[in-house]
């Protein structure tokens, strides 16, 4: 089905919680339907989100600018964590296990290709540690996804990317 074109902004992400919820980011906040897209509503009013990811326990995460908004009950209220970088959480993915990981970075004209690369939560979004072992200096992430056996697999960006 196509649905027409609602309000919020540029998008910049989508999920799926349950079958039954349909969450969008956007840039001026995350909306919601529970109606297959015929009616969005604002959940969540913010300056630029990035990203957005729903766990199968769950849990709804959504990127900003150095800080991660999390739901855990269907987008009703959201929390916002400051995670200790100041770069956009652009990527998200989670494990079996609900463990949910967050990729960060931006392009910077003057610095190029700038992140603080994964973070990682394994309590539902509460708190977040940054989780860059292997990764050297390249901390800007581009995308990030996790097989069923749990194993973490992301691309990096860098100034000697072929465009």
């Amino acid at each position: 089905l196509t649905t027409y074109e609602f309000h919020g902004g540029p998008k910049t992400g989508i999920t799926l919680l349950h079958n039954t919820h349909l969450f969008v980011s956007a840039t001026s906040g995350i909306l919601k339907s529970e109606n297959e897209g015929f009616k969005f509503d604002t959940v969540l009013r913010s300056s630029s989100i990035y990203s957005i990811h729903a766990t199968t326990k769950g849990t709804i995460v959504a990127g900003g600018r150095g800080k991660i908004f999390v739901s855990t009950n269907l987008g009703v209220s959201w929390d916002s964590v400051a995670i200790g970088g100041v770069y956009n959480v652009h990527a998200f993915t989670s494990n079996a296990n609900g463990e949910i990981f967050a990729l960060t970075g931006e392009f910077d004209e003057n610095l190029g290709y700038v992140g603080n690369g994964v973070y990682y939560s394994g309590n539902n979004g509460v708190t977040w540690q940054n989780r860059n072992n292997g990764l050297g200096t390249h901390l800007m992430g581009d995308k990030i996804t996790c097989d069923n056996r749990g194993r973490l697999f992301l691309t990096l960006m860098d100034e000697l990317t072929d465009k």
